[in-house]
């Protein structure tokens, strides 16, 4: 619409390029803002996310949070995030209005994040429904921009010949089973699915077993992310299906992509877990000791810049720099720790 509207492509990639960076950075703040409530660690947080790459490992779609062109993919995954973070707040009425606008941002994450926030508001559909009612004048707000997204789509955009749904589902199969690398089995040792395993038990572990540490707000983050991980570990056996026997709008969805999820919020989940344990000396020293170890994390851009830093990488083995994914575990393991 900004393009017929006679705004220049590349004015308008460097604002939607721009764009990607504030929504990654905000989704990242959020979380660890939820948790902790604590402005100043939030708004560092989020940085620091961004310069030890903790969050950039995958199995079958990479994970960016900006420097890429390849905007349209990466919006999808920090737009669910920024949702997740802003529910996590408490703040609804923008949560869900988003919820509702997110499949217009993108279609199959957008659809994914609806399918889990369904599961979130089964799962105590009592106390969500008097918490969220007020808001849900927003969430039709947001689903009336991606109804109204759809609209433009189908009228003015959309122009495909039409094809026997047969012939499409068998040239579909052929080209996940033999070129599409997004579409593979995830291998179960890959780094977000062990992260996801993490991250659903330590979820648990605090809406079983610690349930007053939290308010109702990060309740409903931790369903969040415990319904997140459940449903992408199941997509990923579900992976392994071979395509031919999968419905064609599944695999249009990516599966395995949901993975992702998790996998860029853990960071930001267990720094505001410790940010809010700060007050105790074992809190403030976990933090400094996760910190610590993910500057100097195999994935770390302490490795990456030029200047001293090549300089540093050099003279230290690779093999002797901690794995991100790892720190990650032990430390979700750490969180659970008595208070």
């Amino acid at each position: 619409m900004l393009l017929a509207a006679g705004v220049p492509e590349r004015t308008l990639s460097i604002g939607v390029s721009g764009l990607l960076g504030v929504v990654s950075f905000q989704a990242l703040s959020l979380i660890v803002y939820a948790l902790s409530r604590d402005l100043l660690i939030a708004s560092a947080a989020s940085a620091f996310i961004f310069f030890t790459r903790v969050a950039e490992a995958n199995a079958i779609y990479p994970i960016w949070l900006v420097g890429t062109s390849h905007t349209y993919g990466i919006i999808a995954l920090s737009f669910a995030a920024l949702v997740v973070g802003f529910l996590g707040c408490g703040w609804y009425r923008t949560g869900l209005f988003l919820l509702g606008l997110a499949p217009s941002v993108h279609p199959s994450v957008g659809a994914w994040l609806v399918l889990i926030a369904s599961v979130v508001f089964v799962w105590d559909w009592r106390r969500l429904t008097a918490d969220l009612r007020p808001a849900l004048p927003a969430f039709l707000a947001g689903c009336g921009v991606t109804l109204a997204s759809l609209a433009i789509q189908l009228l003015f955009v959309a122009d495909v010949p039409d094809v026997d749904p047969s012939t499409t589902s068998k040239y579909l199969a052929a080209f996940v089973s033999f070129w599409d690398m997004h579409r593979q089995p995830v291998e179960f040792s890959a780094a977000t699915v062990r992260v996801n395993a993490a991250a659903l038990a330590l979820a648990l572990f605090f809406l079983l077993r610690r349930p007053s540490e939290l308010s109702a707000a990060m309740r409903l983050l931790m369903r969040f992310i415990a319904a997140t991980g459940a449903l992408s570990l199941a997509l990923a056996v579900v992976s392994w299906i071979p395509p031919d026997r999968l419905p064609p709008a599944l695999l249009i969805a990516m599966p395995g992509r949901v993975l992702n999820l998790n996998m860029l919020i853990i960071g930001p989940l267990l720094i505001g877990l410790f940010a809010a344990w700060r007050r105790a000396w074992a809190g403030s020293v976990l933090l400094l000791l996760l910190c610590a170890a993910l500057v100097v994390g195999n994935r770390s851009g302490m490795w990456m810049f030029d200047g001293g830093h090549r300089a540093l990488a050099a003279a230290i083995d690779p093999a002797m720099r901690p794995n991100a994914t790892n720190v990650v575990l032990i430390a979700a393991l750490l969180a659970t720790k008595p208070r």
